[in-house]
């Protein structure tokens, strides 16, 4: 599998998205927002925007991670030639407290956003996509606490901009001097809002947000979490 080495870089950029539950019209010479085969929505109307984010919301304080999403790890697969292939995302939940933070079903309520940004824009945005978690419990809800919820999310190549692939969005920006692309996920659920609001945050959102390169925010990273002393599996470039 090819993706990016943890290297301790952060990166401060935000994230948001403009979160649809349908395909809108684009503009006249603009790709359409398409359902993905297997779930989720190509949001391809915002292919080739700087600056724009899916999911907008308020981040918590810096000096918070309650509760906290991070990516683990980031990578690119393929079966072969014929294979377009797919980028795998493994992100894990924590509650950042002793009090478990439950999530509805699909997660989030209605799955996840991903985003990809690179020097030409945006080059990747799909929302109400589909998760595969590490464990399944029985019942609507999804429990991060004691442990972290851990969960997978596989990007197809149809949810790639034009003139894009799967395989550049993840390699390039590896090497020394070039722009690495940007990764966000976010994940919108009314409990993180109550979570934080419990927990004393000021200006207390709805939005889970884990970029790869992490962010400077403790609410916006990879790796591990901030209490964690085993570090998050990587995947390395393949060549």
């Amino acid at each position: 599998m090819a993706g990016r080495r943890r290297t301790g870089r952060a990166a401060a950029w935000a994230a948001g998205l403009l979160l649809t539950t349908g395909c809108l019209p684009s503009a006249p010479g603009r790709p359409q927002d398409r359902p993905l085969d297997g779930g989720g929505v190509a949001a391809l109307s915002a292919c080739g925007k700087h600056g724009h984010v899916l999911d907008p919301g308020p981040r918590p304080p810096k000096d918070s991670a309650t509760p906290q999403m991070v990516v683990l790890s980031y990578g690119y697969s393929s079966d072969g030639a014929d294979d377009p292939g797919r980028i795998t995302i493994d992100l894990s939940i924590a509650p950042g407290s002793a009090t478990p933070l439950l999530l509805g079903r699909p997660l989030g309520g209605r799955g996840p956003s991903v985003e990809i940004h690179g020097p030409d824009g945006m080059v990747m945005a799909a929302h109400s996509m589909p998760v595969t978690l590490a464990t399944d419990p029985p019942g609507d809800e999804l429990e991060a606490g004691p442990e972290p919820l851990n969960f997978e999310i596989v990007i197809p190549a149809a949810a790639m901009c034009p003139g894009h692939s799967l395989r550049d969005a993840v390699t390039e920006g590896t090497e020394p001097g070039e722009k690495a692309h940007t990764l966000t996920v976010g994940v919108r659920d009314p409990a993180v809002a109550r979570h934080r609001t419990a927990h004393g945050i000021d200006d207390a959102g709805d939005l889970l947000v884990a970029s790869w390169p992490p962010g400077p925010e403790p609410a916006d990273g990879g790796g591990t979490f901030p209490d964690d002393e085993t570090p998050g599996r990587s995947t390395e470039p393949s060549g």
